[in-house]
């Protein structure tokens, strides 16, 4: 029986999504430790970030658990929704795992726009345009599932040119602006107070601060490299694009865990 198209590209995507998942589990577990050894001197930035870790982790955990059902279930030849590869996207299962991904990276944005306001000592002007950039997102994501439980069934290769394209890439390219936008304001800060520092005082190491600063980068390259793959296979029209999207909703804690640990 010959394979749809697509089908390849979205075991292979579901196939590192568990994968990044292990790492993710790892972060997530040491992230714990550390809220458990602050618990004495919890405070409301701190209860935000573990309420935002735990929305976060059931976010992940639950999409991660769809996927693998789905690829188990696609073994079901007798199911005419068990196709895996570029079946009709407007399932109930379908739905529900882009669902937790669409609102997952909206709210993934937010922390990542707390935490610039905070390293900004609570400069509003700093994060308005951050702010509006992940409510235009959250206003995407909503557009993008409607888009999706409106599409009409057995569109196969031409769901490239319809509106859920547009949908999508629009998405994606909010959440790569402001990705890009707070890191750059945040690494700006770190950058700007170490220079203070060190002209005060010529006895200061710069390892620590370069240091913070080196994993707010990199782990920014990391989302970013993402996000530009699934547009620019996405402008490809290539099926390629399933392996960015399951790969996307894990690297959302990366962002999380990187600009909360070093503080």
């Amino acid at each position: 029986m010959p394979l749809t198209p697509g089908t390849k590209e979205s075991y292979l995507g579901a196939f590192l999504e568990c994968i990044i998942y292990g790492f993710y589990l790892s972060a997530f577990m040491e992230c714990c430790i550390l809220f458990r050894r602050k618990e004495r001197r919890r405070d409301m930035k701190q209860t935000y970030a573990i309420f935002t870790a735990v929305v976060m982790f059931i976010f992940i955990t639950v999409r991660c658990i769809i996927d693998t059902y789905r690829c188990v279930a696609a073994f079901d030849f007798t199911d005419p929704n068990g196709d895996f590869g570029l079946g009709d996207p407007n399932t109930t299962l379908d739905l529900v795992t882009n669902a937790f991904w669409f609102f997952l990276t909206p709210f993934a944005d937010a922390f990542i726009i707390f935490r610039t306001f905070h390293v900004w000592n609570r400069n509003w002007f700093v994060i308005i345009l951050p702010v509006l950039l992940c409510l235009a997102n959250l206003g995407s994501s909503v557009w993008l599932m409607i888009a999706l439980a409106n599409l009409e069934t057995g569109l196969g290769p031409t769901v490239w040119a319809n509106i859920v394209f547009k949908s999508l890439n629009l998405f994606l390219s909010l959440t790569l602006c402001t990705n890009i936008v707070c890191t750059a304001l945040i690494s700006f800060r770190i950058i700007s107070l170490h220079r203070q520092i060190t002209n005060l005082s010529s006895n200061i190491a710069p390892t620590y601060t370069m240091r913070a600063i080196s994993i707010i980068v990199e782990s920014a390259a990391i989302y970013t490299l993402v996000l530009v793959g699934a547009l620019v296979s996405n402008r490809a029209n290539s099926f390629v694009n399933f392996v960015f999207f399951d790969c996307t909703p894990p690297h959302d804690w990366s962002r999380f865990f990187v600009h909360h640990h070093p503080s």
